[in-house]
């Protein structure tokens, strides 16, 4: 199944004479940036002898700060808008195309065996824990933080050089067809889904079609008769993949490798095709991690990691930053997931917390892209939170309004702000005094939500 829709042209990424002067200027700019020291897009971060590559935003123009990264040694420029320099410049079209397209060529050039990692939750977990593992035994590059997106993943691509045997890319969506441009772009031999839920289901409007964007990482893996790894749970992708002999599906008890959780952070994992099975304890919070690590371990495995080695790094892997930490500050216990929040993760968050025992508090931020599903999901939220033993719940964001009157029928510390600064304002002024209890901060990456840690 080839996208029904897509915004995202993929064989302009190849049409290299449509965006440059000609190709020669495309082959002097490549042969330049792998004598460089890189390339950026942000003049706060240029160094010496990288080139600069000027885009342009909602909010800033690149090309507004091409003397800067002059002054600070850009040693070339890739712009729309041709000036008086003193360094090579060479001039395109689209300088997010042609960054696209430097990416798309190097990423050629270099030829490492190929991670692409997407989903609606767990993408940077499951990454990271794929690099932890592989990493004992290759030459591994991984996404910088959570470098996903058109921007992102071509940046990322920009690091590899020869010595890496394996790249370990995050792939984000959230449009139509992305996932198959950003796909192209990659080129993976190995496909990992981790989940499908309710990420971005305003722009999607539809579950279906949600499955249908994340299932196009598959279908491109498949094209190349790449590893298609993917939930077992999920039937719309088995549906698509049943005919197809190159695939792993994972699973809590279910799936090619199968993962059971015991106590106190340990669980047994199971790979039936490989007959590999072991013993092993993560610092990683939830039942909803262990699909993570599972996928993990079938990575792993289908690269010849062995046992011993995965049970050790699994031992020893601390969640990411703002994702499933868990942080002691004076009486507070802090579950700290506040990158990014949607109704799916929500709910397995809230139930991984539910476990704990009270006192129990949350600090939760609205869930956004939800469009005019926001409504009716966030009364969702309320009846997921009157569940819990609740000694108070702070609601930040608009959205959460109505979560915030329905929620006051059925617990009497319950408040509401618009913002995290007028949250934070009231702890810091003395207006709110919340009792010490175990904390679960959770929040769409607009609210910023970890900053709360700090005043508490």
């Amino acid at each position: 199944m080839k996208p029904t829709t897509t915004l995202l042209n993929t064989t302009a990424i190849e049409n290299i004479n449509e965006n440059w002067e000609s190709y020669t200027a495309f082959q002097e700019c490549y042969q330049l940036f792998l004598k460089s020291n890189g390339l950026s897009t942000d003049s706060r971060t240029i160094q010496n002898n990288m080139c600069f590559l000027a885009l342009k935003g909602e909010r800033f123009d690149g090309h507004d700060f091409i003397d800067e990264a002059i002054q600070k040694g850009a040693c070339a420029i890739i712009t729309e808008k041709p000036k008086k320099v003193s360094i090579p410049q060479y001039i395109v079209k689209n300088t997010l195309l042609a960054l696209q397209q430097l990416a798309y060529w190097h990423r050629k050039q270099l030829n490492p065996k190929m991670i692409a990692i997407s989903g609606s939750n767990g993408k940077t977990t499951t990454k990271e824990l794929c690099y932890h593992l592989l990493k004992p035994h290759y030459s591994v590059l991984a996404s910088p933080k959570n470098w996903n997106n058109l921007i992102g993943l071509p940046l990322t691509l920009l690091q590899l050089r020869s010595h890496h045997a394996i790249a370990v890319v995050e792939l984000g969506d959230n449009q139509p067809g992305e996932l198959y441009y950003l796909a192209h772009i990659a080129d993976p031999d190995i496909g990992l889904i981790t989940n499908i839920g309710l990420d971005h289901i305003g722009n999607y409007g539809t579950i279906e079609k949600n499955f249908e964007a994340k299932y196009q990482l598959l279908y491109y893996v498949r094209q190349k008769q790449g590893i298609c790894i993917y939930p077992h749970e999920n039937a719309y992708l088995r549906e698509r993949l049943h005919s197809y002999a190159n695939t792993i599906t994972f699973g809590i008890a279910q799936g090619n490798v199968q993962i059971f959780p015991l106590k106190n952070g340990y669980f047994l994992w199971h790979h039936i095709k490989k007959q590999q099975s072991g013993c092993s304890k993560t610092h990683l919070p939830g039942t909803y991690n262990l699909c993570n690590i599972a996928a993990s371990i079938a990575v792993a495995l289908q690269l010849a990691v062995p046992s011993w080695s995965i049970h050790s790094s699994l031992a020893t892997f601390q969640p990411v930053a703002n994702r499933g930490q868990w942080i002691k500050k004076g009486q507070w216990k802090i579950l700290l997931d506040a990158y990014n929040a949607n109704p799916s993760s929500m709910e397995v968050v809230l139930k991984a917390f539910s476990e704990q025992s009270p006192p129990l508090g949350v600090i939760l931020g609205a869930m956004e892209e939800l469009g005019s599903f926001s409504s009716y999901y966030h009364e969702q939220l309320a009846k997921q939170l009157q569940k819990l033993p609740l000694s108070f719940a702070v609601l930040i964001g608009e959205p959460m309004e109505v979560t915030a009157q329905k929620l006051k029928k059925h617990l009497k510390e319950v408040y509401y702000f618009s913002d995290t600064p007028d949250f934070i304002a009231a702890l810091q002024q003395g207006a709110l005094s919340l009792t010490p209890a175990t904390l679960l901060i959770k929040g769409s990456r607009k609210y910023a939500l970890e900053k709360v840690v700090e005043v508490l």
